[in-house]
């Protein structure tokens, strides 16, 4: 029999305690690990039930106990979350912070950047926003995912000022994803910026691509009225008119509805299609009377009514719209009084022009005293007229009505001309009708008269050459009583000197108007003309002529003495 020291050695039962404790701590910490892995899916299933306050209190005790690695990474990221669904930001923000700190490679880094993009938006710091939202898209793998957050980068950079940046961005979400949950907002955003920026083209094709994949959206309904006006900024009325007919008003809410009715009465109007824009008005009145546009609306049909000659229709809508006491109550006032005028209500017209003439800081206060003006100069009250005038001008510097009506400035400045001319101040009157002309953007036709005008001033000082000048331009673009224009153009050129000129102007009324009243004086004229260049035979002639075509003419005798001579 072999000896064996181990028999009598204490070893073995020491090794089989030994073990037995291993084992028995290995099984502790065994139940230990299973309760830590079942208290964190039961804060997992909190969480996901919507009971974050139960989830939260879960997780950060046991994320202070100490969670296994495994389960840590996603306690400390679940734990986060649940104070931002609990608005608790600050604290929300320490724990995604913990988490980068000891996870700096973690699998969560895409929605923990997203996450505190959204805390940074949420809180205004659009700077930051942009930087973690910008590390999300960076760590992005799917198109979705990169949609989603290309948009919150273009977001951001709106909220932050940077508009170019913010197109960018929004444009590239939608390179990346045209079905992804913000793409919609993302389409809207883009082609908001770009019609902004005046890229209307380019706008117009987002909306149209907006209508094609969100056809029943909001969104949709934005994009058709976008896109109306854009047609409207492009000048292309005919197609607005067509794209309103083609829409399903009723499908709209009531500001959509009324915003392309209003499109569609501006549309009509800027082509000249008077009763289209007649009929549109009616109806917005008629189906949106408390609209922020109805009173203008109702001003502008009124003017319609008028220049169409439906006079006891104007009459009856500005007396309606000076009745809803708004701001465009005083405009309607004054074309109440207007209407009144042409309507030979004079009595009520000028009582009405008064009450606009004494509105304060109103545009048409200046309007008002220029009607009293008018009224008093035909009633030959020409100091009262003047008085009137120069209160318009003294007005003027306050509300610099001048600078938005040119036609008032110059016939303002004519009708002055006109009561220093009757107060035989043709100095002056010289003055004003030189002013007048003067104004820019002002029609011809006006420019002409007061050009008219200003030679008659000039005729009456004596400055015949001047006023001959005047008559002269006048005379060449008039298309009616040219015998008028061409018998003063004779005797100013007459009277300066201009004896071939004045001859020639004679003889257009002697040649092409002979039933014009200034006939007889024309072949006068043409006469002593010729006498004042001692061309006595052509005066003999002309003499002779006026006799015996004008025999009953007044200055006859006046012939026969010259011809005595």
């Amino acid at each position: 029999m072999r000896f064996s020291l181990f028999h009598f050695s204490p070893f073995p039962k020491i090794l089989t305690g030994l073990f037995f404790t291993v084992g028995f701590i290995s099984f502790v910490f065994s139940l230990n690990a299973e309760e830590k892995n079942a208290r964190f899916e039961s804060a997992k299933e909190l969480y996901h039930k919507g009971n974050y306050y139960e989830a939260h209190h879960l997780l950060e005790k046991e994320i202070h106990q100490g969670f296994s690695t495994a389960t840590r990474e996603e306690a400390i990221y679940l734990n986060a979350e649940c104070l931002v669904k609990l608005n608790r930001d600050k604290e929300a923000r320490e724990q995604f912070y913990l988490f980068l700190r000891e996870y700096p490679y973690s699998r969560y880094l895409l929605p923990v950047s997203q996450r505190l993009g959204e805390l940074d938006f949420q809180s205004r710091n659009f700077e930051q926003a942009i930087t973690w939202y910008k590390n999300a898209l960076d760590k992005s793998s799917s198109d979705e995912t990169s949609a989603i957050t290309s948009f919150n980068v273009g977001e951001s950079y709106l909220a932050f000022g940077d508009s170019t940046n913010a197109l960018k961005y929004s444009l590239l979400s939608t390179e990346f994803s045209a079905s992804s949950l913000v793409a919609e907002k993302a389409f809207v955003l883009s082609a908001g910026l770009l019609y902004a920026n005046g890229k209307i083209g380019e706008a117009s094709i987002l909306y149209d691509t907006l209508l094609v994949l969100f056809p029943g959206s909001p969104s949709a309904k934005i994009a058709r009225i976008k896109n109306v006006e854009i047609l409207f900024a492009q000048g292309k009325f005919t197609k607005v008119l067509e794209v309103i007919d083609a829409t399903d008003i009723d499908s709209l809410s009531i500001d959509e509805q009324a915003h392309l009715s209003y499109a569609g009465i501006q549309s009509a109007l800027a082509l000249k299609n008077y009763h289209k824009t007649i009929f549109l008005s009616e109806q917005f009145l008629q189906r949106f009377p408390e609209h922020k546009k109805t009173g203008e609306v109702r001003l502008m049909l009124g003017r319609l009514y008028f220049q169409e000659k439906r006079i006891f229709e104007a009459e009856e809508i500005f007396r309606d719209a000076v009745g809803k006491k708004d701001e465009h109550s005083s405009a309607a006032l004054y074309h109440l009084a207007s209407t009144l005028k042409f309507n030979g209500k004079n009595e009520e017209s000028r009582s009405l022009f008064e009450q606009v003439s004494k509105e304060q800081n109103s545009p048409f206060q200046s309007y008002g005293l220029f009607e009293q003006s008018l009224l008093s100069f035909s009633e030959r009250r020409y100091a009262e007229a003047e008085l009137f005038l120069q209160k318009i001008f003294s007005l003027d510097s306050l509300n610099s009505v001048f600078k938005n009506d040119s036609v008032l400035y110059a016939q303002c400045s004519r009708l002055l001309g006109a009561v220093y001319y009757t107060q035989e101040r043709y100095n002056d009157a010289r003055k004003m009708f030189t002013v007048a002309r003067s104004v820019k953007g002002i029609p011809d036709t006006l420019r002409s008269e007061i050009l008219w005008n200003e030679g008659w001033a000039m005729y009456k000082l004596g400055k015949f050459s001047g006023a001959a000048q005047c008559f002269e331009t006048v005379a060449g673009k008039s298309t009616n009583q040219r015998d008028v224009y061409f018998f003063w153009t004779g005797e100013a050129c007459y009277r300066a000197g201009n004896f071939d000129k004045a001859k020639v102007y004679y003889s257009q009324i002697t040649e092409q108007h002979k039933t014009s009243a200034y006939y007889a004086e024309a072949i006068s004229g043409y006469g002593w003309c010729a006498f004042a260049q001692r061309d006595y035979y052509e005066a003999e002639k002309a003499f002779e002529k006026l006799i015996l075509e004008q025999p009953n003419s007044s200055i006859v005798q006046e012939a026969y003495l010259r011809l005595g001579d």
